[in-house]
Protein backbone atom coordinates (compact mmCIF):
# COMPACT_ATOMS: atom_id res chain seq x y z
CA UNK A 1 0.00 0.00 0.00
CA UNK A 2 1.34 3.41 -0.86
CA UNK A 3 0.96 6.52 1.23
CA UNK A 4 -0.97 9.60 0.13
CA UNK A 5 0.93 12.78 -0.72
CA UNK A 6 -0.48 14.59 2.32
CA UNK A 7 2.08 13.94 5.11
CA UNK A 8 -0.51 14.16 7.90
CA UNK A 9 -2.82 11.69 6.18
CA UNK A 10 0.19 9.42 5.60
CA UNK A 11 1.11 9.73 9.27
CA UNK A 12 -2.29 8.48 10.38
CA UNK A 13 -2.04 5.55 7.96
CA UNK A 14 1.37 4.77 9.53
CA UNK A 15 -0.30 4.76 12.98
CA UNK A 16 -3.33 2.70 11.89
CA UNK A 17 -3.58 -0.37 14.12
CA UNK A 18 -5.05 -2.37 11.23
CA UNK A 19 -2.10 -1.64 8.95
CA UNK A 20 0.55 -4.32 9.15
CA UNK A 21 3.19 -3.86 6.50
CA UNK A 22 6.78 -2.67 6.33
CA UNK A 23 5.62 0.94 6.52
CA UNK A 24 3.58 0.74 9.71
CA UNK A 25 4.30 1.52 13.32
CA UNK A 26 2.97 -1.93 14.20
CA UNK A 27 5.55 -3.66 12.00
CA UNK A 28 8.41 -1.52 13.31
CA UNK A 29 7.55 -2.15 16.96
CA UNK A 30 6.96 -5.87 16.34
CA UNK A 31 10.37 -6.15 14.67
CA UNK A 32 12.01 -4.32 17.56
CA UNK A 33 10.30 -6.45 20.20
CA UNK A 34 11.34 -9.60 18.30
CA UNK A 35 14.96 -8.45 18.50
CA UNK A 36 14.58 -7.79 22.22
CA UNK A 37 13.13 -11.26 22.73
CA UNK A 38 16.07 -12.83 20.91
CA UNK A 39 18.48 -10.84 23.10
CA UNK A 40 16.69 -12.07 26.21
CA UNK A 41 17.06 -15.65 24.94
CA UNK A 42 20.80 -15.04 24.62
CA UNK A 43 21.07 -15.03 20.81
CA UNK A 44 24.79 -14.50 20.31
CA UNK A 45 24.44 -13.81 16.60
CA UNK A 46 22.35 -10.68 17.16
CA UNK A 47 23.71 -7.15 17.35
CA UNK A 48 21.12 -4.41 17.77
CA UNK A 49 22.20 -1.09 16.28
CA UNK A 50 20.38 2.22 16.08
CA UNK A 51 20.65 4.63 13.17
CA UNK A 52 21.03 7.60 15.53
CA UNK A 53 23.96 5.94 17.30
CA UNK A 54 25.62 5.11 13.99
CA UNK A 55 25.22 8.75 12.89
CA UNK A 56 26.47 10.14 16.22
CA UNK A 57 29.60 7.98 16.27
CA UNK A 58 30.12 5.89 13.13
CA UNK A 59 33.60 4.78 14.20
CA UNK A 60 32.23 3.35 17.45
CA UNK A 61 29.41 1.61 15.60
CA UNK A 62 31.82 -0.03 13.16
CA UNK A 63 34.12 -1.02 16.01
CA UNK A 64 31.11 -2.61 17.76
CA UNK A 65 30.28 -4.60 14.64
CA UNK A 66 33.89 -5.73 14.23
CA UNK A 67 34.07 -6.75 17.89
CA UNK A 68 30.77 -8.61 17.63
CA UNK A 69 32.00 -10.72 14.73
CA UNK A 70 35.45 -11.11 16.24
CA UNK A 71 37.62 -9.26 13.76
CA UNK A 72 40.22 -6.56 14.18
CA UNK A 73 41.78 -4.22 11.67
CA UNK A 74 44.59 -1.66 11.85
CA UNK A 75 43.37 1.87 12.64
CA UNK A 76 44.03 3.09 9.09
CA UNK A 77 41.78 0.40 7.62
CA UNK A 78 39.09 1.11 10.22
CA UNK A 79 39.19 4.78 9.20
CA UNK A 80 38.71 3.73 5.56
CA UNK A 81 35.75 1.56 6.55
CA UNK A 82 34.18 4.46 8.45
CA UNK A 83 34.58 6.69 5.39
CA UNK A 84 33.18 4.01 3.07
CA UNK A 85 30.12 3.68 5.32
CA UNK A 86 29.55 7.43 5.50
CA UNK A 87 26.26 8.82 4.30
CA UNK A 88 28.02 10.98 1.71
CA UNK A 89 29.82 7.97 0.24
CA UNK A 90 26.73 5.78 0.24
CA UNK A 91 24.69 8.48 -1.51
CA UNK A 92 27.46 9.19 -4.02
CA UNK A 93 27.59 5.46 -4.82
CA UNK A 94 23.85 4.80 -4.56
CA UNK A 95 23.88 2.59 -7.64
CA UNK A 96 25.91 0.14 -5.54
CA UNK A 97 24.25 0.59 -2.15
CA UNK A 98 20.55 1.50 -2.49
CA UNK A 99 18.16 -1.45 -2.24
CA UNK A 100 16.79 -2.11 -5.72
CA UNK A 101 19.43 0.12 -7.30
CA UNK A 102 19.83 0.12 -11.03
CA UNK A 103 16.43 -1.42 -11.76
CA UNK A 104 14.27 1.71 -11.78
CA UNK A 105 12.71 1.19 -8.37
CA UNK A 106 13.71 4.75 -7.39
CA UNK A 107 13.35 7.81 -9.61
CA UNK A 108 16.96 8.36 -8.64
CA UNK A 109 18.88 5.72 -6.67
CA UNK A 110 20.50 8.46 -4.56
CA UNK A 111 17.00 9.46 -3.45
CA UNK A 112 16.91 6.37 -1.25
CA UNK A 113 19.47 8.10 0.97
CA UNK A 114 17.51 11.36 1.02
CA UNK A 115 19.12 13.64 3.63
CA UNK A 116 20.30 11.43 6.50
CA UNK A 117 18.32 13.54 8.89
CA UNK A 118 15.70 12.62 11.44
CA UNK A 119 12.72 14.44 12.90
CA UNK A 120 11.35 15.45 9.51
CA UNK A 121 7.94 15.57 11.12
CA UNK A 122 8.86 18.72 13.08
CA UNK A 123 6.80 21.64 11.81
CA UNK A 124 4.54 19.25 9.86
CA UNK A 125 2.67 17.40 12.58
CA UNK A 126 0.51 19.20 15.12
CA UNK A 127 0.40 18.66 18.88
CA UNK A 128 -2.79 16.63 18.27
CA UNK A 129 -0.97 14.43 15.75
CA UNK A 130 1.94 13.87 18.15
CA UNK A 131 -0.49 13.07 20.97
CA UNK A 132 -2.05 10.39 18.73
CA UNK A 133 1.41 8.92 18.17
CA UNK A 134 2.27 8.99 21.89
CA UNK A 135 -1.04 7.29 22.75
CA UNK A 136 -0.52 4.61 20.09
CA UNK A 137 3.09 3.78 20.96
CA UNK A 138 2.42 3.84 24.72
CA UNK A 139 0.20 0.82 24.21
CA UNK A 140 2.91 -0.98 22.25
CA UNK A 141 6.19 -0.41 24.13
CA UNK A 142 7.43 0.38 27.60
CA UNK A 143 8.79 3.91 28.08
CA UNK A 144 12.37 2.56 28.05
CA UNK A 145 11.76 0.61 24.83
CA UNK A 146 10.15 3.65 23.25
CA UNK A 147 13.11 5.90 24.17
CA UNK A 148 15.61 3.48 22.63
CA UNK A 149 13.53 3.00 19.49
CA UNK A 150 13.21 6.77 19.02
CA UNK A 151 16.65 7.94 20.13
CA UNK A 152 19.08 5.04 20.40
CA UNK A 153 21.49 4.54 23.26
CA UNK A 154 21.74 8.26 23.99
CA UNK A 155 18.40 7.81 25.72
CA UNK A 156 19.65 5.00 27.98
Amino acid sequence: MTFPDDPVESFYQFLDEDRFDAASLQMITDHYRSALALEEEGASNLLRLHYADMCRDPAAAIARIADHIGITHPPALMAQLVEAASFANMKANAVRFAPGAGVGFWHDDAGFFDTASSNKWEGVLSDKDLAAYRARIAGMLSPQEQRWLEQGSASA
